[in-house]
């Protein structure tokens, strides 16, 4: 805080001791005591409330995951008519390259997307 002189002082001593004053208001805080014995900053993000890169990041992956419906869902395998795979879940879809579109799983057969046995 800068603090300056109102008033004119009368006597000479206290005159210096408020142009003093004065003088140290204006000089910048204190820094030093913030800094170990190496010299090295002691400040770190998490001491004056900041954050880190890695942790912005790992709330905006966790965000994306929680948002996006797309994440983690199955990928679209291809195959042909003769190479289905077996042992799936019901609802399995892949792309069938023999007949050129894509087919699910139904338990029973595997169907297009009209629900016509493909």
């Amino acid at each position: 805080m800068k603090i300056r002189k109102v008033a004119r002082v009368r006597d000479v001593r206290a005159e210096m001791q408020m142009q003093e004053v004065i003088k140290q208001s204006d000089l910048p805080p204190a820094h030093a005591n913030t800094h170990s014995v190496s010299g090295a900053d002691s400040v770190t993000p998490s001491s004056i409330g900041a954050e880190t890169p890695a942790a912005a990041q790992s709330k905006v992956d966790a965000h994306e995951q929680k948002n996006n419906p797309h994440i983690g869902s199955q990928p679209i395998d291809s195959f042909d008519s003769a190479n289905r795979p077996a042992g799936i879940n019901v609802g399995y879809m892949g792309f069938d390259t023999t007949l050129g579109k894509p087919v699910w799983w139904n338990g029973t057969n595997w169907v297009d997307a009209t629900g016509t046995t493909a």
